[in-house]
């Protein structure tokens, strides 16, 4: 398969190779759960197109939404992993048999909400489709469901107007942009328009996924027309979200600006609009706000079937709540969440005029064609775990420069640069990574690096657990923690502003996740934190990465908290 290039401005992706990592394993599951049980049957995946008598299953009245997101998916996704290509191939085809005269792919007797029965996911999924295969099929079947909303225009025109749009159905905004990048017909950009007037002017009570979804294809029309007025309302609202909704691990509420649960569509969104919103303004905040999402949020929400979902939200927006345990979405999440990490890789590296701008440490060879030659940026790091990583760049042209993004928690960085026999440039990055204390709005959190760390297990309960400790080791099942927000002590500080904690003695139930062996969790970053309770008592608790929950995810309905109370001195609480 050649991948069809389509001209964008202000930047141009490298395409990636990546290196065995905990986000390509990550996207390995991700790929994997999609052709696992129910997914497996192709039969099942199309129910919403198909619509059989004797089959109905959770989703199926959102035409297109599963079958069409999983497409996009596996399109997005072939140059990191191909195992699914003759699939994703199968999958098309019978998805093309389902398009009506008329355009649409919605058969008598399936009730929707006329004119969007054009604006779904299935639109996305098509011309993605096109951009990997090079298949002009799934390009004529894409411009033939576009020319019924353009037949329809002024119902739209009507809806916006009278600001009677169902928000979910906006996010149609993305392909359209996608298809003017494609087809140049001005028609994609007039629905761009209308849609654009119609997003309320706050985010107050706006779905999340559907609200970022369409901001992204707005920002797709600035990368396609080179206007960078089409990306002013993105960045407003960008803003807006970073500032009332974020949380500071970067998890997004399902409902905005707070809600009961979070939605791993949403935190794949919030990564996407910031990984775009580098793209095209070249600011490193937006990657650090993408970094630190992916992380933390994303992360976290991946469960051990490679699925994505919700989960319950604490009403002080401070961890998450009783029955955290994530509800598995296999017919939206799974392919949204996919979808961004894929994007995570491909925005790691970029050419910005004449700047090749390493903007993710995501280890693995990138190449791009610039002025007739292969250049080739190959990044080899064990980052968050370390600040270092080496970074080669062959085939460039003496006049292009090299920038790397430095993330903020690294200390110290020092980047040593060595030419290289026959061209091409090596750095080294050297720095300092530590634990530190960092105040939000609502208290403190602890973060090694990027990485947000918590009590991976802790309830407050206050349940009896003698019946189920009998026969287990001792300290296999943690002490129970009955107040919800204690103050986590301050350790001791070095010069950087690193606090240290111990990490001996490890408790016996998760040394497998700290070790080597594990391909999803970072070595060794687990600490020991006392926390400060309101009678004066001081318990210490072990503190892992967010990340860790994939693994050592346990089946029981506790608290996680996540920001704690402002941090007191050691010399304040005595043990």
């Amino acid at each position: 398969m050649k991948t069809r290039q389509i001209p964008t401005h202000f930047a141009a992706f490298a395409t990636p190779a990546l290196f065995e990592s905990p986000l390509l394993h990550r996207i390995r599951l991700a790929m994997q759960r999609g052709r696992n049980y129910p997914l497996d049957s192709l039969d099942f995946i199309l129910a919403d197109l198909e619509r059989p008598a004797t089959l109905i299953r959770h989703a199926d009245f959102c035409t297109g939404d599963l079958s069409g997101r999983y497409l996009d998916f596996l399109a997005a996704g072939q140059h990191i992993d191909a195992a699914d290509a003759d699939r994703m191939h199968r999958l098309f085809e019978r998805i093309l048999a389902n398009q009506q005269p008329n355009g649409t792919f919605v058969g008598e007797g399936h009730a929707r909400q006329g004119v969007w029965d054009a604006a779904y996911k299935l639109f996305m999924g098509l011309l993605r489709y096109y951009l990997r295969t090079g298949n002009g099929k799934a390009l004529v079947a894409a411009q033939r469901n576009a020319d019924y909303i353009f037949a329809n225009l002024k119902t739209i025109r009507d809806a916006c107007k009278n600001r009677r749009l169902p928000g979910i159905y906006m996010w149609v905004v993305e392909p359209m942009a996608l298809l003017y990048g494609i087809t140049g017909d001005g028609r994609c950009l007039d629905v761009c328009r209308m849609i654009a007037e119609a997003i309320p002017k706050t985010i107050d009570g706006c779905h999340s996924h559907g609200l970022m979804t369409t901001l992204r294809g707005l920002q797709f029309a600035a990368l396609y027309t080179g206007d960078t007025t089409w990306n002013e309302l993105p960045e407003r609202m960008r803003r807006e979200i970073a500032d009332r909704a974020v949380w500071p691990d970067g998890n997004i509420p399902e409902i905005f600006p707070a809600s009961g649960r979070n939605e791993g569509c949403s935190i794949a969104d919030w990564i996407m609009l910031n990984l775009y919103a580098g793209f095209i303004t070249g600011r490193d905040e937006a990657y650090q706000n993408a970094e630190n999402a992916l992380h933390n949020a994303l992360f976290l929400n991946q469960i051990v079937n490679g699925g994505f979902g919700h989960r319950n939200l604490a009403a002080d927006r401070c961890g998450y709540g009783e029955s955290s345990l994530t509800s598995e979405a296999w017919w939206c999440c799974l392919h949204n969440a996919g979808l961004a990490m894929v994007e995570f890789a491909a925005h790691a590296v970029t050419l910005r005029e004449d700047e090749l701008r390493v903007n993710l440490f995501v280890p693995g060879t990138y190449t791009l064609q610039h002025e007739g030659r292969t250049v080739s940026a190959t990044i080899d790091t064990r980052y968050p775990e370390t600040a270092d990583a080496v970074i080669t760049v062959t085939g460039a042209p003496a006049a292009m420069t090299t920038h790397i993004r430095i993330p903020g928690c690294i200390a110290y960085p020092v980047i040593d640069t060595t030419n290289l026999p026959g061209g091409g440039i090596r750095y080294r990055l050297h720095g300092r990574l530590g634990y530190r204390l960092e105040t939000c709005d609502r208290g403190t959190l602890l973060r090694y690096g990027p990485l947000v760390l918590a009590p991976l297990r802790y309830s407050d309960s206050g349940a009896d657990k003698a019946s189920q400790v009998q026969d287990m080791l001792q300290g296999y099942i943690p002490e129970e923690i009955r107040e919800r927000r204690p103050a986590i002590v301050a350790g001791e500080a070095d010069a950087d502003g690193f606090v240290h904690y111990p990490k001996e003695p490890r408790p016996v139930w998760n040394n497998f996740e700290e070790g080597a062996h594990s391909r999803l969790a970072y070595d060794n970053l687990s600490v020991n934190v006392p926390l400060a309770f309101a009678d004066g008592t001081v318990k210490e608790q072990r503190f892992l990465p967010l990340c860790y929950s994939t693994t050592t995810l346990h089946c029981e309905s506790v608290c996680l908290p996540v920001v704690f109370a402002a941090e007191v001195s050691k010399e304040a609480k005595q043990v």
